[in-house]
């Protein structure tokens, strides 16, 4: 990727950030910076079409998925999905349990969950689906755990034909003609076999003759 239209960050806009990504000199690309109970990230690259092909780049999707995900699990939408990290930036004391309600599991009560601080930003991994109740500086709130719908819609989906591709590790369909070859070989076999016969016959009454 080219850095035409790559702008330079100074002193301040840098100061307690972290570096996501760098460009081959060094110089940053993807900064984070927490804001108070938020955190701002941004590029080093215009998204401008006219300035700059990075919002053409297939990795571009990845990248705004990624920042979804990052504003979700920061307490930006109540259903969340399994497996996913909750950040709270800006949070001191944070409780997290989980709400049980399924006679399966046990009696009705409340799992807390651990809380781990990583890279001084408090983290918790909710690993099961269900309801759970936040306590952030002494505020609470609820939040919902389900299973990603594509971990269980099981129909069988069309695969595109460009995955396919010998490179890619697709393989196309073939008939294995290792039988056929073997009959092929017994007959050539059987007819070697019958023509030496009746030729041992034919010298042998030759002789007789003679």
């Amino acid at each position: 990727m080219a850095p035409r239209g790559r702008a330079t960050l100074g002193a301040e806009a840098s100061e307690g950030a972290e570096v996501l990504a760098r460009w081959s000199d060094g110089a940053p690309f993807l900064v984070r910076r927490p804001l108070g109970r938020g955190v701002v990230l941004f590029m080093t690259l215009p998204l401008s079409t006219e300035e700059s092909d990075v919002a053409l780049r297939p990795a571009f999707l990845s990248l705004l998925d990624g920042f979804v995900g990052a504003a979700r699990a920061r307490g930006g939408a109540r259903r969340l999905a399994a497996g996913e990290t909750w950040t709270f930036d800006g949070y001191r004391d944070v409780k997290v349990e989980r709400v049980r309600v399924d006679r399966a599991e046990g009696p009705a009560g409340r799992e807390a969950l651990p809380v781990v601080e990583v890279e001084r930003r408090l983290r918790v991994s909710p690993p099961l689906a269900g309801l759970y109740e936040l306590t952030l500086d002494g505020e609470r709130s609820t939040r919902v755990v389900s299973v990603p719908e594509r971990e269980i819609d099981l129909r069988p989906r069309r695969v595109a034909e460009s995955a396919r591709a010998a490179e890619l590790g697709g393989m196309s369909a073939s008939i294995d003609g290792s039988p056929y070859v073997a009959l092929l070989l017994l007959a050539l076999l059987a007819a070697e076999l019958l023509l030496r016969a009746l030729g041992g016959r034919r010298e042998a009454a030759e002789l007789r003759a003679g």
